[in-house]
């Protein structure tokens, strides 16, 4: 496979429709061409001290910043017909369908592979394992792109 999109998500609190931070990496003919990172408002614009503690996001950051929906249609267009490459499906694709259901949205079906699945590992982990260089966990341009680096790697052995 050599076009796919790697997502990442962050979220405010522990409800997986918090979405507070998107993150995409589009590959295309086995190469990274195009990155983006959105800052989402979670709904009431709350979050918890915990998940602030991991990846450092709060209410200021995204005060000012577009709800899910408007967000989403404005990426929907840059993941539509492309398999989603993600770290730890339980989690992501969750808080997708979440924040969709939230937000009374249509609900699409999402074709996508598991990393942590392929690579049996943690995303630091498998980074450090296949020679990948990764600086910092839990910003989701950066782990979405640590994520299309895994799949690269693990379809050219």
């Amino acid at each position: 496979m050599k076009d796919f999109v790697a997502i990442d998500i962050e979220t405010a609190h522990t409800k997986r429709w918090s979405i507070c931070q998107l993150g995409l990496a589009i590959v295309e003919k086995g190469a990274i061409k195009e990155t983006v990172s959105e800052l989402v408002k979670p709904p009431g614009n709350e979050y918890s001290l915990w998940n602030t503690m991991i990846h450092g996001l709060k209410k200021e950051d995204t005060v000012h910043k577009p709800e899910f929906p408007e967000v989403w249609e404005k990426l929907k267009h840059k993941i539509d017909g492309l398999n989603l490459v993600v770290h730890n499906t339980g989690f992501n694709i969750s808080c997708l369908q979440e924040t969709m259901k939230f937000y009374n949205m249509e609900i699409i079906t999402l074709n996508y592979i598991c990393i942590y699945e392929m690579a049996q590992e943690k995303l630091r982990l498998a980074c450090n394992s296949m020679g990948i260089t990764f600086s910092k966990q839990h910003n989701a341009k950066r782990d979405a792109i640590a994520c299309a680096n895994i799949f690269l790697k693990l379809n050219s052995q």
